[in-house]
């Protein structure tokens, strides 16, 4: 078994400033996950919206500002001045590993993170402070290295037992956690490239805004979810389309295929109302699945590459009047389209009315081969497309974004230089102005660093990150499904192991006023430690089983009692969640022991109570030893010991 230490990242440290916890670059809020910073980045204006209330619209200054504003709290990150309604503290713990604390720990004298980032807003100086991160990590480090050479030895005590008595040794999904510590570089690396993206938008954002305005207002402007929201509602007209097509397919082959010298009324009626349809309002139904999906194709690659690159560049090969036109038409390709697809389905269920009543009550005694057809193909029509619905209504958040969009394209269509077309830009002054401004442009860009093209870069690199990430994720799903058989098989091959060890190891203790005898696969017994001291039978050895719930807990409970001088360590590897729950700061380091519990029972009864019972737990480490016991309730023990046979080897 490879062990691994799970550490986020440490991330890198702009300064948080006291004057509302954002830096003096503006890009950092305090108390806030690095991932989560782009929640607080305003609009041009200054301006932003409680992330849980966008209708409550405050001035950035207002974050961290220690006055609750926002409903949900999510102005008050890093102040604790919103109490439990704000989001979790985000401690970034440099040197250290991050973490997550209570607002009600924020600002109040106590630094609950090392780095004492929690009471950094607070007017007053915190009264306990604790370790640093530094020595933490240095204090982690210790028991780190110490808990890994236990399992090592272990492990390898083990093997050496399993070698002895010629048991295969169950230590074959190795595999898996190489595949975890390839998982974890990757989710570092991506963490690290959303922190960069981040930062280089923001500094993209402010380099807009002095070099090329036009292209910062477009970019407010959200073209990226306007082709999204066209690309789904062009999806639902094709779907349409094609219904309306095959349907009107299959009418046609009835139409021309079937037989009417057989006289089935119903048929011959369906068929006639189809006909009807056909040559009267059929014929100003316009559907081309086909033609369709490249409108698609081309109002998307206009929003998301036409529309970008004119302000980008500033110019475009076509007049201002083409600009114009095009948007105007955009327009209404779009609404038209969509607005036009409960008139198609209006069709379609009038279409699929006359089908079904053939395929209903069609006379099955005439076997005619063409309506024989068309039912099975409508049948299969169907299955198709029975969940078809009503229309393709787009949403009013669309509808108001793409108003806003087009209003900007055509506002500001006069600063679009135009280059080989029919407008002279250089005759007027208009168009000198225009071209002056242009060069200004351009000579700027020529001298500043190329952050598109770095956005465009890592954005690709973290797509193929993301990509190796789920291949790598998926793997190591499905070794762990076969390791629950690898669970099963080491626990047959330890019953076998202790099994072979119960006449040979016989462990002996003395805890409290007791001697404790263990023999291996056989009795336990209790024996006073006195001279003439009584025995007693806590019982026989009855089942074993690999225990993982609470494996997490009872590892922290045990580092604590094994560790007790590093008191400072143990609070700094716990953070805090949304639902109340602890999360465990130590990687898998508890899985260094498999969860071994043997079950005795039967012993001697108690006096006035029941017969005497135990709970062994076993923890890995190379020599068999008892460490604790303890009674749990009347006359039922808690035995804690230490051995290989308590060591992970999947």
């Amino acid at each position: 078994m490879v062990l691994i230490q799970t550490l986020v990242p440490i991330l890198g440290g702009a300064v948080v400033a006291a004057n509302g916890g954002i830096d003096e670059t503006g890009s950092f809020v305090h108390g806030v996950e690095p991932l989560r910073q782009e929640l607080y980045v305003g609009d041009s204006n200054d301006n932003w919206s409680c992330l849980s209330n966008p209708s409550v619209v405050l001035n950035v200054s207002q974050i961290n500002d220690g006055v609750c504003d926002c409903p949900d709290g999510s102005d008050e990150p890093g102040t604790g001045a919103c109490g439990t309604k704000a989001p979790l503290f985000y401690c970034r713990n440099e040197e250290f590993i991050p973490k997550y604390i209570s607002q009600s720990k924020v600002n109040d004298g106590v630094c609950d993170c090392c780095d004492c980032s929690d009471e950094l807003l607070s007017p007053a100086e915190p009264f306990y402070r604790g370790s640093g991160c530094s020595e933490l990590q240095e204090a982690f480090e210790k028991i780190k290295k110490t808990e890994l050479k236990k399992h090592e030895e272990g492990s390898r005590e083990l093997r050496s037992l399993y070698k002895r008595f010629h048991l295969k040794d169950g230590s074959g999904n190795v595999d898996r956690m190489l595949l975890a510590e390839e998982i974890e570089k990757i989710s570092g690396q991506l963490m690290d490239s959303e922190l960069t993206l981040s930062s280089l938008k923001t500094k993209h954002v402010e380099q807009l805004k002095t070099e090329n305005p036009l292209l910062y207002q477009f970019k407010q402007l959200d073209a990226d979810y306007i082709a999204s929201e066209i690309a789904s509602s062009f999806e639902r007209v094709v779907e349409v389309s094609r219904a309306y097509e095959s349907l009107v397919k299959i009418l046609d082959a009835l139409s021309d295929n079937y037989l009417r010298s057989l006289n089935d009324r119903v048929v011959n009626d369906n068929v006639k109302k189809y006909d009807f349809m056909r040559s009267q309002s059929l014929r100003k139904i316009s559907c081309d699945s086909k033609v369709e999906e490249q409108q698609r194709d081309q109002l998307v690659e206009y929003f998301q590459r036409e529309l970008p690159q004119m302000f980008c560049e500033g110019k475009i090969d076509k007049p201002s009047k083409y600009i114009i036109g095009k948007i105007t038409f955009v327009e209404s390709m779009v609404f038209g389209k969509v607005d036009y697809v409960p008139v198609v389905i209006s069709k379609i269920q009038q279409l699929s009315g006359l089908m079904s009543e053939v395929a209903e009550n069609y006379n099955v005694n005439y076997q005619d081969s063409g309506v024989k057809e068309a039912v099975e193909s409508y049948k299969h029509w169907l299955l198709q497309y029975q969940a078809l619905g009503d229309g393709a209504l787009l949403p009013e958040e669309f509808v108001e974004k793409f108003a806003r969009l087009k209003e900007f394209v055509l506002a500001s269509a006069g600063e679009i230089l135009a280059s080989s077309s029919g407008e002279q830009v250089d005759s007027t002054f208009q168009g000198v102005l225009q071209h002056i401004k242009f060069l200004a442009r351009k000579a700027a860009a020529y001298f500043r660093p190329n952050l598109a093209s770095e956005i465009a870069a890592l954005e690709s690199t973290m797509e193929q990150l993301k990509r190796q990430l789920d291949t790598k994720r998926e793997q190591y799903r499905t070794l762990e499904d076969e390791q629950q058989g690898g669970g099963i098989r080491e626990l047959q091959r330890l019953k076998q192991l202790i099994g072979a060890l119960s006449q040979q190891h016989v462990l002996t203790n003395a805890i409290d006023n007791y001697v404790y005898q263990i023999s291996l696969g056989g009795p336990i017994y209790q024996i006073e430690n006195s001279p003439t001291g009584n025995q007693v039978k806590i019982g026989d050895l009855k089942d074993l089983r690999l225990q993982s719930e609470d494996s997490q807990p009872a590892f922290f409970s045990y580092l604590k009692s094994t560790y007790p001088d590093e008191g400072d360590l143990f609070p700094a590897l716990v953070s805090e969640t949304a639902s109340d729950q602890e999360e465990y700061l130590f990687g898998n380091l508890h899985e260094a022991s498999n969860g071994l519990v043997l079950e005795y029972s039967g012993g001697d009864r108690c006096w006035n109570g029941p017969q005497r019972s135990a709970q062994l737990k076993v923890r890995c480490a190379k020599d068999f030893q008892i460490t604790k016991v303890y009674e749990m309730t009347k006359c039922n023990y808690g035995i804690e010991m230490t051995g290989p046979i308590g060591c992970n080897l999947l």
